[in-house]
């Protein structure tokens, strides 16, 4: 029998440790949306030549680098234009993702895989169950 599962995270995070790799891939988000943007005046506001298209491949293709590093240090991008990433971390054993935005000082949410952005939690929150992060 098959069963398909979504592969597994590189690793998982404690708050401590995504709030320590936020320091190390924060800017490679905000440099790879900077570039988002600058693709996006290019598409509207140039007129298509082949030396813009050119340029816009050049900008797609250092974006793309510096995603590859925020993938190669375990975090998923989940939200380019929102400035969203999330760091997989484990609750009780359970997949469940902390989550930070653009403009946030420091990683203080998380989530299911379910709930998603919607449904994020403060990871202080006294409402919140108990529960040790684990790596």
């Amino acid at each position: 029998m098959n069963f398909l599962t979504a592969p597994l995270p590189l690793r998982y995070f404690t708050p401590d440790e995504a709030n320590s790799t936020l320091r190390e891939v924060q800017a490679y988000l905000e440099g790879a949306i900077d570039l988002e943007h600058k693709i996006r005046w290019l598409e509207q506001e140039s007129p298509p030549t082949h030396e813009r298209d050119h340029k816009i491949q050049e900008l797609r293709e250092e974006a793309n680098r510096f995603l590859a590093k925020i993938a190669d240090a375990g975090v998923d991008v989940k939200g380019l234009r929102q400035g969203l990433l999330d760091f997989p971390a484990l609750r009780n054993g359970e997949l469940v993702y902390l989550c930070w935005q653009v403009g946030e000082p420091r990683v203080e949410h998380w989530h299911t895989p379910q709930a998603g952005f919607q449904g994020r939690v403060r990871i202080e929150d006294p409402k919140a169950p108990r529960w040790a992060w684990r790596n």
